[in-house]
């Protein structure tokens, strides 16, 4: 992602904190986050999340549903703070991650098969294709 986006992003999850801190629900939080100036690059996926929310859909899915503005780690931190009940609590981690630029923001690939993932053999990357079964140690020893 550009440096931009990013600093939109950050606006974005700091405005709901600060909305969402005078007891607004999630929806009038994004509306007020989207009419705010420094946004104008997020507006269509912020109507599409307050959409999505409308129609029911937690705010991880919302969110999910738009790579621009997502990508595995926020997914996953927002799913955590939904369960635990604090949506203001994951947009203020959000906010300082991105502040900080300490959240891996890479968006999700969504051209990838999904089964790509899981046909990665895992012990390729800690065996070496020089290691054979006379140099490692046998299972019954």
């Amino acid at each position: 992602m550009n440096p931009k986006h990013l600093t939109e992003l950050e606006k974005m999850w700091s405005r709901l904190v600060e909305t969402l801190a005078k007891d607004a629900p999630l929806v009038s939080a994004l509306e007020e986050a989207a009419e705010r100036p420094g946004l104008e690059g997020l507006a269509g996926d912020i109507a599409a999340i307050r959409e999505a929310i409308d129609n029911g859909a937690p705010l991880s899915e919302a969110v999910k549903a738009q790579p621009a503005m997502s990508s595995e780690c926020v997914v996953a931190i927002l799913e955590a703070h939904e369960a635990g009940g604090s949506i203001a609590e994951a947009a203020r981690v959000l906010a300082d991650a991105l502040r900080d630029d300490s959240l891996p923001v890479k968006p999700r690939d969504h051209t990838a098969a999904p089964e790509r993932a899981q046909l990665i053999d895992r012990k390729s990357t800690r065996l070496n294709s020089s290691h054979t079964d006379i140099s490692r140690m046998p299972s019954s020893a």
